[in-house]
């Protein structure tokens, strides 16, 4: 028994979720700014705007109310470091998402001649986009002051218009480690290179070197794909021998934390 509760050996763990893969998120109670892991966007922030519904008069028939969900009117910064400080120098620009269901309108009996001018679903919708996700106008019947003060109220709430509409993100659980720290902290605590010793013994070494100390709060898959992949990579572990040795030199790269789906309502 080691610090990783059980030596369990051969494990991988790949990325979980469908998320677009990121490396930092900021939120806000307008948008959404993120980084993308990819190589070919690594001077990008990308930005989404979240929606919300509003509520007003039909310009073409003032009878009518139109009820609409729309994108908030957001900027694209002009210093993203401003948002997160490895962003400063960074490229700001739009995000599109698809809409993958239909707006559905929260009706109530006073409501007639209840009409859907603009519809969500499949559509994909460009963080520029101004004008309406989906639309509907109607009538009240008996309409008073308080019946329309009522509807913004639910506007405001979220509650007027159901739309599931939603961004996915793939964020690691943790900041990759690179086997040359691994590899320097081994060395540094004793072990020696070319010294044969058990795969188990290896794996308990790698648990005291401090800089695998993130390790320790990972979930059990995960700590046992960071222990299969060290052992390959610091000891040239074949998965069968009974015995490993540490490598003379450190290998290049690292050990990419697999990332955890979060999904950010729109």
């Amino acid at each position: 028994m080691s610090f990783w509760n059980a030596v369990i050996l051969a494990v991988t763990v790949g990325a979980s979720g469908g998320g677009v893969p990121v490396v930092h998120v900021v939120e806000t109670a307008d948008a959404v700014y993120f980084e993308p892991t990819a190589t070919h966007q690594s001077n990008i922030v990308w930005v989404y705007p979240k929606a919300r519904t509003v509520v007003s008069r039909d310009a073409a028939n003032a009878t009518y109310l139109l009820v609409e969900r729309v994108l908030r009117d957001v900027q694209l910064p002009a210093d993203p470091g401003s948002l997160h400080p490895s962003w400063k120098g960074r490229q700001a620009l739009f995000y599109q998402v698809e809409s993958e269901s239909e707006c559905v309108l929260a009706t109530r009996p006073e409501m007639r001649f209840i009409q859907q001018w603009v519809k969500a679903k499949g559509m994909t919708i460009h963080g520029t986009k101004r004008s309406a996700i989906c639309s509907f106008s109607f009538e009240l019947r008996g309409e008073t002051p308080a019946m329309v003060q009522q509807l913004e109220a639910e506007a405001a709430a979220g509650t007027l218009i159901q739309h599931t509409f939603e961004l996915s993100l793939g964020i690691p659980s943790a900041a990759p480690l690179s086997w040359s720290a691994l590899h320097a902290g081994l060395v540094s605590d004793g072990v020696q290179v070319g010294g044969a010793r058990s795969p188990e013994l290896a794996a308990f070494e790698l648990g005291l070197v401090g800089e695998a100390d993130i390790v320790r709060s990972q979930p059990p898959e995960v700590q046992r794909s960071f222990l299969d992949a060290a052992l390959l990579n610091l000891f040239g572990w074949d998965r069968v021998s009974p015995e490993v040795e540490l490598r003379a030199t450190a290998p290049a790269g690292q050990y990419e934390f697999p990332s955890m789906t979060d999904v950010i309502p729109l």
